[in-house]
């Protein structure tokens, strides 16, 4: 079964739920690898608009102090 969604592995699975069962076309989380990065682009941006001391919060809680976002690629959301 060719499954098209960014968590899919053929060896395992769905990456992402612990039970796979619903995995397929009727799976609520499925994206593409090009709708999750998206996603990401679009959460780094909403992230990057942030007051700085909020921004280090999340950093220091989510992503060990470094800021992603800001390297991130700067693109209109939508586009």
């Amino acid at each position: 079964m060719n499954i098209n969604c960014f968590a899919h592995d053929p060896d395992m699975g769905c990456r992402i739920l612990e039970d796979a069962s619903g995995c397929g076309e009727g799976c609520p989380f499925r994206k593409t690898t090009a709708e999750a990065k998206a996603g990401q682009q679009a959460a780094y941006q909403q992230l990057a608009r942030l007051p700085e001391e909020q921004q280090q919060m999340i950093a220091d809680t989510y992503y060990l102090g470094m800021r992603p976002w800001r390297d991130a690629p700067r693109k209109a959301v939508g586009v």
